[in-house]
């Protein structure tokens, strides 16, 4: 209450001038445009009452702004919080579906680099969809467009492991593929307010097919999108893995 009233002070009052440091009660009555005029008995008169409300009026608004800022300010980081909070969650979620994946990869190993990329494509987006059902919110699989793509690429560069040299095309690809993840994640982030936030596509199915929205969820909104992102993804498997008769060095062209 002290800091606030002290700002009230600087607020009201230009510096040096304000009446409850120095001056008394008549400094502040002159300060607040309050005149004390002599009656006939040479006793000052009571000021009106004008002035003196004013000035409270003043003081009040001053206040409740004073409130108000710190409410909004208040309420902001809240919100920041609560956000941030939920990005933690999706990461969590994320992460836990990255690793399902790299365990299903490795029962597989041995097999082709395609059909490994793409059986764990399907066993994270399983994983996502799991935890949309926990939240109830769908939208918790819409990074997965962005996310996806360079960790099938880093997966079809390195073959699971880290190889002795790394090509200079690839390495270029994987960049151009990882700046374009990056903006459309962050873009996503930017947007998304938390897990009560769903895309309103998915609440009109909510509305409209009611029993039916789960089923359609996994196939239309998780899994129908993995299909095609993972076929988009097929054609930077030859720079990636340097399947034969595409080089993965730059050449004279």
């Amino acid at each position: 209450m002290e800091n606030r009233k002290f700002f009230l002070d600087i607020a009201i009052y230009p510096m040096g001038t304000n009446p409850s440091f120095s001056g008394g009660a008549e400094s502040r009555r002159n300060h607040a445009g309050i005149t004390a005029h002599p009656s006939e008995d040479g006793h000052p008169e009571e000021p009106g009452p004008g002035p003196d409300r004013a000035a409270s009026a003043r003081i009040g608004t001053l206040t409740n702004e004073v409130i108000m800022s710190n409410y909004t300010w208040n309420a902001w980081g809240k919100t920041r919080m609560k956000k941030n909070g939920a990005l933690l969650i999706c990461l969590g979620v994320y992460l836990l579906a990255l690793l399902a994946a790299v365990l299903s990869g490795r029962l597989l190993q041995g097999g082709h680099p395609l059909f490994i990329a793409f059986i764990g494509d399907v066993v994270a987006t399983v994983v996502v969809f799991a935890f949309s059902m926990v939240f109830d919110n769908s939208s918790i699989y819409d990074p997965y467009w962005s996310v996806a793509p360079p960790l099938i690429a880093l997966y079809w560069l390195t073959g699971g492991g880290l190889p002795d040299r790394l090509p200079l095309r690839s390495l270029l690809m994987l960049v151009l593929i990882l700046l374009w993840a990056f903006r459309l994640t962050f873009n996503w982030a930017r947007r998304w307010s938390g897990v009560h936030h769903e895309d309103w596509r998915y609440r009109e199915f909510r509305r409209r097919y009611k029993s039916l929205y789960w089923p359609i969820s996994f196939f239309g909104i998780h899994l129908f999108p993995t299909l095609i992102v993972f076929l988009g993804c097929l054609s930077i498997y030859p720079v990636m893995a340097g399947t034969s008769g595409v080089p993965r060095s730059f050449g004279l062209l």
